[in-house]
């Protein structure tokens, strides 16, 4: 005769394994802002002040916990900004915020910049030297160093696309 222990206890572990709604985030960790804005309050209770507010996806510090609410460092100052709902928390990584914050958006907006205006910038050196432009090097110096006026970057872009001399350095008279 089998025994239904075994299904039922597995059945009992698959309830107790934390279901991916579940938004508890524990002390001294990482937790990220789940709803569209929570308000941070000066204390754990919805009687206190509030203080500021947080922004889904917005990291922050679980400092500790008390009767459902977390204390929070939201600026990364490693000073306690106030109290969010413990389950207004997920933690970090767990929930797909569908943005990001201002200091990524930031860095990633910079990131992009230079991707795009290096090369931009660069184009009448890099045409140039694709070229095999007899004046490749004075090209790129005046890019270089001038090219920021606007105006030598256009005398070296128009300079960069006039005619290559394909004699050699020996047959030229």
């Amino acid at each position: 005769m089998r025994s239904s222990l075994g299904p039922m206890t597995f059945a009992l572990f698959l309830l107790a394994i934390p279901a991916s709604s579940q938004s508890y985030v524990g002390a001294q960790q990482w937790g990220e802002v789940r709803p569209e804005v929570v308000n941070v309050r000066a204390g754990p209770g919805t009687d206190y002040e509030v203080v500021g507010k947080a922004y889904r996806g917005k990291s922050v510090y679980v400092d500790r916990l008390l009767n459902g609410w977390a204390e929070v460092d939201i600026d990364r100052d490693y000073r306690a900004d106030g109290w969010i709902r413990a389950d207004l928390l997920a933690e970090e990584g767990s929930v797909h915020s569908g943005g990001m914050d201002e200091d990524e958006a930031l860095a990633l907006a910079i990131l992009l910049f230079l991707l795009v205006a290096i090369p931009v910038y660069l184009l009448p050196a890099i045409i140039a030297s694709t070229r095999k432009h007899q004046n490749s090097g004075a090209i790129f110096l005046v890019n270089l160093f001038l090219g920021w006026s606007g105006a030598a970057w256009l005398v070296a872009f128009i300079w960069s696309l006039t005619a290559v001399d394909k004699k050699p350095k020996g047959q030229r008279i």
